[in-house]
């Protein structure tokens, strides 16, 4: 129906942008994943992350917010989720 759509597990998302070295290399990566219409992000809390993965979560979480849908799935942990 025209709309892009986008499917990646967090820990490879978070530890490409992770591994970027210029800022300008994060800003085009980061658009990567902000401009489909739906981002999938898969296996969210199965495993942990530093600051910084989780710092690039909520900075790519907030980009999207409001403008396009992002689903994220989870097998658990974070202690659960309650």
């Amino acid at each position: 129906h025209g709309y892009t759509a986008l499917f990646t597990t967090a820990g490879q998302m978070l530890g490409e942008l992770a591994a970027l070295d210029s800022d300008s290399a994060l800003r085009r990566r980061l658009h990567r994943y902000a401009s489909p219409a739906v981002l999938v992000i898969d296996e969210v809390g199965y495993l942990s992350y530093s600051n910084r993965h989780a710092d690039l979560l909520f900075e790519l979480v907030s980009r999207r917010y409001g403008a396009a849908s992002t689903v994220v799935t989870t097998n658990k942990a974070f202690k659960d989720w309650s």
